[in-house]
């Protein structure tokens, strides 16, 4: 695992919000940056798993953003992440 594995998508794809969530080098490759994709990625501080998906960034036909497709348990994932994580 490398420890630049961090990966910082949109909290929904309206959001300007930003997760930094810790991945595998595997959980990596499923990233396609600048095509269209879906991944389910796990947080390694956390284990929360997040669905994502790849969303346009400001070059026509990119996609090398990306944002939480899945934000049933947003709440949850926020409360999980600060408690997980020390202070800064």
């Amino acid at each position: 695992m490398n420890a630049n594995n961090i990966v910082t998508p949109k909290k929904s794809l309206s959001s300007e919000s930003r997760y930094k969530i810790l991945v595998s080098d595997e959980d990596l490759l499923k990233i396609k940056r600048g095509k269209r994709w879906k991944a389910t990625v796990t947080d390694l501080v956390t284990g929360v798993d997040y669905d994502l998906a790849g969303c346009a960034c400001s070059i026509p036909g990119c996609y090398c953003d990306a944002y939480m497709t899945d934000t049933r348990f947003s709440n949850y994932i926020e409360q999980l992440s600060q408690a997980c994580r020390s202070p800064e």
